[in-house]
């Protein structure tokens, strides 16, 4: 749909730059106002809604919500592809590098090779199509292009799409998590709470949750950063919405997750201290009169994760890359092209079943596709990371959000199986669009 008249869009994209530099995630009228007029961004939202109310992270079987979720995503991307090409008169509605030939490449080694790999070794057929759905994050990014890509006004399309993928991560974020604090049988704030304490959901470990605490609460210090009317507005609404989302990574003992947003707190509130001193030391100050307030509820927050430490150590990842190593050991063929989509593993974490999954993406890939398929996924992931420094400059608290995210899902939990996972990557392909135009 094209912008207001008036308004080039690149003019619009240098506007909305000025307009961001210091806050990121600024919440502007007019920003929301284009995003609800665009049938394709309102679809998106309205189906990360649907999950956040109602979804799961990865269900073991389809439900309705999941069913409703994946309608939706249909129908926008299918809508808006579908205008594209119609305005565009059947122009390709890819740039380089997304190429026919370089889709291909990923199409075949990431997807054509491991399926047949898994068809031959005679993998469920059940455990195959739960891997391809999951295969699925990956490609999101270029299909969510490809529905923009062609549309008059492809920046414009990129960036009210990108609002909806923020806002809407937002929502899964928050949504999980008072959904995980609803449905546990413990008091908000009991810690040692386990992860699938929800019904063996794990809403706790969406991507979307880790998302939304660093994107409000670096919403929040940069806001504190605008005067005192800024508090009331801006930053007292972003830290109550934050809450939650901090509150079941605390009661659940997610060592990394709470790093993450402590580290991204912290680079917000120094960041803040060379380019205005006195907001800085307020900043500082504060964090440090909210840390003695809360210094009994920190000390057994910290005791507590002492603990899991002390017992779980690394939490058997060392063993997983052992485990998987000894799956390729001798098979040429198998290092090379991996064990297949539908492969199973027995895991010292895990000692009821063989399960689908191991925890860091790099080495998912090198099970299940080999060296080729990992060297292609590694190549995929720095492409869509091209951005990154650009972002960083131009949309700090958004960025800073998706590289946390970004970071545990990639390392140290499952989040690159779900639908917020594919999100976030779409973010930084839309984000580069339209940035780049």
């Amino acid at each position: 749909m094209p912008e207001p008249t008036g308004t080039p869009p690149s003019m619009e994209s240098r506007s909305s730059h000025r307009r961001t530099a210091r806050n990121g995630a600024g919440v502007l009228p007019a920003r929301w106002s284009r995003v609800a007029a665009d049938p394709v961004a309102a679809c998106v939202l309205l189906a990360l809604t649907v999950h956040a109310v109602a979804g799961e992270p990865t269900p073991d079987r389809p439900a309705a919500a999941a069913a409703v979720t994946a309608g939706l995503l249909v129908l926008a991307l299918g809508g808006g592809i579908a205008v594209g090409c119609r305005q565009r008169h059947g122009a390709p509605c890819l740039d380089p590098p997304w190429t026919a030939a370089g889709l291909g490449l990923l199409v075949l080694g990431l997807g054509g090779l491991p399926l047949l790999a898994g068809a031959l070794r005679g993998w469920s057929l059940v455990d195959i199509l739960r891997d391809l759905i999951g295969l699925g994050a990956l490609a999101a990014p270029v299909v969510l292009f490809a529905a923009v890509a062609g549309r008059a006004d492809p920046a414009g399309a990129a960036a009210r799409l990108a609002d909806a993928v923020v806002a809407g991560l937002v929502l899964v974020g928050i949504g999980h998590a008072v959904r995980f604090l609803v449905s546990v049988d413990a008091t908000p704030g009991t810690l040692g709470i386990a992860g699938g304490a929800d019904g063996d959901r794990y809403l706790v470990g969406d991507p979307a949750v880790v998302f939304a605490a660093v994107l409000l609460g670096a919403r929040a210090v940069t806001a504190l950063q605008d005067g005192p009317r800024s508090v009331a507005t801006t930053a007292l609404p972003a830290m109550l919405a934050a809450a939650p989302c901090v509150l079941v990574l605390a009661m659940t003992l997610q060592r990394a997750p709470l790093a993450a947003v402590a580290c991204a707190m912290a680079v917000f509130v120094l960041r803040a201290v060379p380019r205005r001193p006195t907001a800085g030391a307020t900043l500082g100050l504060a964090a440090a009169c909210g840390g003695l307030i809360a210094m009994p509820a920190l000390g057994r927050l910290v005791s507590a994760l002492a603990d899991k430490t002390r017992t779980v150590g690394a939490n058997h990842r060392i063993e997983e890359i052992a485990a998987v190593v000894e799956t390729l050991a001798g098979e040429p063929l198998a290092a090379l092209l991996g064990q297949g989509w539908g492969a199973l593993i027995a895991l010292p974490a895990i000692a009821d079943a063989p399960v689908s999954f191991v925890h860091a993406l790099p080495l998912y890939l090198l099970w299940k596709t080999g060296f080729v398929g990992l060297a292609l996924g590694v190549a995929w992931l720095a492409l869509l990371a091209r951005p990154v420094p650009t972002l960083l400059r131009h949309r700090p608290v958004e960025t800073a959000a998706v590289l946390a995210a970004l970071a545990l899902s990639l390392t140290v939990q499952t989040g690159f199986k779900t639908l917020s996972f594919a999100m976030i990557l779409a973010w930084l392909l839309l984000r580069s669009t339209h940035d780049r135009r």
